[in-house]
C-alpha cells in the first residue's frame, strides 16, 4: 500500500505519460529501509530476550539450518509482499506498451536488495536482544547503502 500511495500520488504516475514503472522502483530503496528492518528485527533478538534460544539449539538441526530457515523464511514473506504488486505491470501494459525485460530485471533487483537489507537485520537482530536496537541499527547501516 505505501509503495502504491508513492507511486501513484507522490511520483505522478499517471502524469508521466509513459509506460514504465521506474517511478515505482524509484522509491523502494526508500520504503525498504523501513519495512526490511521491521521484518527482521524479530528474528534472532526475541528468542534472546524470551531465552527460546536454548530450546532451539537442543533441537537435531544444526545452527547453520535454522540460521537458513529463518532468513529464507523472511525473504519469502518479503518476496510473497513483492508479488503482490503484481497488477502493476498488468497496468503497465494495459495503458501502453513498455519493455518487460527492464520490469523484470527491476522486480528481481528490488527483491535481491531486500535479501540484502534483510540479511542485515537480521545480523543487528542476532547482536542485540532489543528489538528496537536491532531496527534502529538495521536503518542506519541499510541508510548508508542507500545514499
Amino acid at each position: 500500500m505505501a509503495n502504491a500511495g508513492c507511486t501513484f500520488l507522490l511520483g505522478n504516475f499517471y502524469d508521466s505519460q509513459q509506460a514504465s514503472l521506474e517511478i515505482f522502483f524509484l522509491f523502494h530503496p526508500w520504503l525498504y529501509l523501513f519495512l526490511i528492518p521491521a521484518v527482521g528485527m524479530r528474528l534472532w533478538a526475541e528468542e534472546r530476550r524470551t531465552g527460546t534460544g536454548e530450546l532451539l539449539l537442543t533441537f537435531p538441526v544444526r545452527l547453520t539450518t535454522t540460521v537458513f530457515a529463518k532468513f529464507f523464511a523472511a525473504w519469502l514473506f518479503i518476496g510473497i509482499s513483492l508479488l503482490l504488486t503484481f497488477p502493476m505491470i498488468l497496468t503497465v501494459n494495459y495503458l501502453g506498451s513498455p519493455d518487460n525485460g527492464p520490469i523484470i530485471t527491476g522486480y528481481l533487483g528490488s527483491f535481491l536488495m531486500a535479501g540484502s537489507y534483510l540479511a542485515i537485520a537480521s545480523f543487528t537482530s542476532a547482536l542485540t536482544k532489543n528489538q528496537v536496537i536491532s531496527f534502529i541499527l538495521s536503518v542506519n547501516i541499510c541508510l548508508v547503502l542507500v545514499l
